[in-house]
């Protein structure tokens, strides 16, 4: 009798804890929408900022994109995001080569690139969805070979986004000089908020010093104060290093765990190549950009031939033909790697 007892008890308490685990399964999936509003996180994503903090709305979001992979589909807009970017002109942006190489993406037609927010749950009015017309890849990664150089690469958008200043502008990029160690830079992106926890909705930033590696000329390597714990973490790769503003690094790689180094790809380091990529034709002359400059405002002398303009570039090197599109009417040119001012100084 007793022992029929004891199987009986057990028999209740296991169909007990079979309800209480099943009732907690159904309330947390309904209270999902609700909880990722409040929060500001996605508890069902599956896609690095670290103790990251909110700034003001477009402070640095304007900036930044985050890449979706629409082969699936999923619940939420913005669920689907594996990697971040920055508009570095309408139509390019400037990601890293592991987030767009050929084992993490296999098909181009599954890409989207989404600017326009800081929350990466909600498509407002001010959200703009883009197709990727081609992906350019450096050709010195190497992406069987572990965490490799060179991871930058360059996003050609099908059509140009709208920049209005507000919700979304073009980054700077710093190519006028070099980071100095301890010198403190922010990084962006909507990465988990810590190993293996939820991706946030919104766009999170954290304050990082620099260091740079001499004997890896390609990288910086920048790390959070001892008193913070605050670092890049999964989600986060393809996101911008900003430094007094400017764009000097790509998130490149965080450790498993998500504290302390982090390593980001040299923006100054592959200027040479993002130029040659962005601004194909184009020559460059004194190391200088003359950008959306009027016709009109050039030397009268200069405006009917303007299209046919020689340069050296590198003395002893070569010449290079130079074309800057349709010069009459009121047209806006931009030949951006040509100091027309200094040429007829």
């Amino acid at each position: 009798m007793k022992a029929r007892f004891y199987l009986y008890s057990e028999r209740i308490l296991s169909e007990m804890k079979n309800f209480l685990c099943n009732f907690l399964f159904v309330t947390i999936l309904l209270l999902n929408p609700i909880l990722a509003k409040i929060l500001n996180v996605n508890l069902t994503s599956e896609n690095r900022i670290v103790g990251g903090f909110h700034t003001q709305i477009n402070e640095y979001a304007k900036y930044v994109v985050f890449i979706l992979n629409t082969k699936r589909r999923y619940e939420y807009f913005g669920s689907g995001n594996f990697c971040g970017g920055t508009i570095v002109k309408p139509d390019y942006v400037l990601t890293a080569a592991h987030c767009v190489d050929e084992q993490a993406v296999n098909d181009i037609k599954v890409l989207r690139v989404i600017a326009g927010t800081k929350r990466r749950l909600r498509r407002t009015k001010n959200v703009q969805r883009r197709r990727v017309q081609q992906i350019i890849i450096h050709p010195g990664y190497r992406p069987y070979q572990g965490i490799s150089e060179h991871d930058i690469a360059l996003l050609q958008l099908r059509s140009k986004l709208h920049i209005d200043n507000r919700y979304r502008d073009i980054a700077e990029l710093g190519f006028d000089r070099y980071l100095s160690k301890g010198e403190t830079c922010i990084a962006a992106g909507w990465g988990r908020m810590y190993y293996n926890g939820p991706c946030p909705n919104e766009i999170l930033y954290v304050k990082l010093k620099v260091y740079q590696i001499p004997d890896m000329t390609d990288s910086i390597v920048a790390f959070a104060p001892s008193e913070y714990i605050q670092q890049v973490c999964h989600g986060d790769s393809g996101g911008p290093l900003f430094c007094e503003g400017k764009l000097y690094g790509i998130t490149w790689s965080g450790e498993r765990s998500c504290v302390k180094v982090s390593r980001y790809t040299s923006v100054l380091h592959h200027r040479e190549w993002i130029e040659e990529n962005m601004f194909p034709g184009f020559v460059q002359s004194n190391n200088k950009r003359f950008s959306k400059a009027n016709v009109e405002d050039f030397h009268p002398q200069i405006y009917e031939c303007v299209k046919y303009v020689v340069f050296i570039l590198k003395p002893l090197e070569r010449l290079k033909y130079f074309w800057s599109g349709n010069h009459y009417g009121r047209t806006t040119v931009t030949p951006d790697y040509v100091n027309f001012r200094q040429f007829i100084q």
